[in-house]
């Protein structure tokens, strides 16, 4: 989509602005904002689809707003910056009346035109809450929503469906690379992670059981030389990480156990000291191994 920005546009209408509306304090930079806002919601059946970035500066160095329009509607991926970086972003539908600018914050949900998934946050990292607004299904009962990067790489995918809630979850990086991605099917979950340069580290299937298993060190802890474990448990929630059912082995590069951890057992293989170790019962116990002697002739 073609990149247009609010003030170029401003050309095309009566406005013009003096050297005192390049302003730096948070009050009047959205004062100067939503004066480009006005300008433009009077010539919106004029403007050509697509991207649409209002800035607070003429400078061009800080960014208010950025949406899309259709027939001078504003729909789709919708952001809103405040001057020191906090982002509000979500989707809109068929927004003719262009309520972000012309009321902002309205009590009435359903009055708003949002739809899907609202965050709110510093910069990129959404921290700071989320909203869910009405989704508009198709008519397979699917509502799919894509978040970009201010860069306009994806960011992140979803799909809902209507009884199911949501079955497919992706996030990307910014240059691009998965960084996770979930996908619900009727009996189980499976969940994918990758590392900064697109190689799978974690994969994790929920069914009656979980089944975790983990192709690197990552940022996750593993016994020292371990390049490879498989975790077995009822779920991965917190509550449930010392349910007996949990237990993990953990193999070195070759594929071969140097650790084993289970319900009140702890073995250790190590081929340097010809011994196993283990804990049961809070009480640690070490069984040294004996090559089986060939029987004499």
């Amino acid at each position: 989509m073609k990149n247009l920005t609010i003030i170029f546009l401003l050309s095309l209408t009566t406005f013009s602005f003096s050297q005192n509306d390049t302003l730096s304090f948070i009050e009047k930079a959205n004062l100067y904002a939503r004066k480009q806002c006005d300008s433009l919601f009077k010539i919106r059946k004029q403007l050509i689809n697509g991207k649409y970035t209002i800035y607070f500066d003429k400078e061009k160095q800080h960014i208010a707003n950025i949406f899309y329009l259709e027939n001078g509607n504003v729909t789709n991926l919708y952001r809103e910056y405040s001057i020191d970086g906090y982002l509000t972003t979500g989707y809109y539908k068929n927004d003719s009346l262009w309520t972000f600018f012309k009321t902002s914050r309205l009590t009435n949900k359903n009055e708003s035109f949002k739809r899907g998934k609202w965050a709110y946050g510093i910069g990129f990292q959404i921290n700071l809450g989320v909203d869910h607004f009405k989704m508009d299904f198709d008519k397979d009962s699917l509502f799919n929503e894509i978040w970009l990067y201010q860069n306009d790489n994806t960011r992140n995918i979803r799909k809902y469906h209507q009884r199911l809630g949501l079955i497919y979850d992706a996030g990307f990086s910014l240059n691009g690379n998965m960084e996770y991605e979930t996908i619900k099917y009727p009996n189980s979950t499976l969940y994918k992670e990758f590392d900064t340069i697109g190689n799978l580290i974690d994969i994790q299937l929920m069914e009656e059981i979980g089944i975790d298993i983990r192709l690197s060190k990552s940022q996750h802890f593993y016994p020292i030389q371990c390049a490879k474990s498989i975790t077995i448990r009822k779920s991965f929630d917190i509550k449930d990480f010392r349910d007996k059912l949990n237990s993990a082995i953990y193999l070195d590069e070759n594929n071969k156990i140097i650790l084993y951890t289970g319900e009140d057992l702890r073995v250790e293989f190590s081929d340097l000291e010809k011994t196993i170790s283990y804990k049961k019962r809070k009480k640690y116990k070490k069984i040294r191994l004996k090559n089986k002697q060939k029987p004499s002739e």
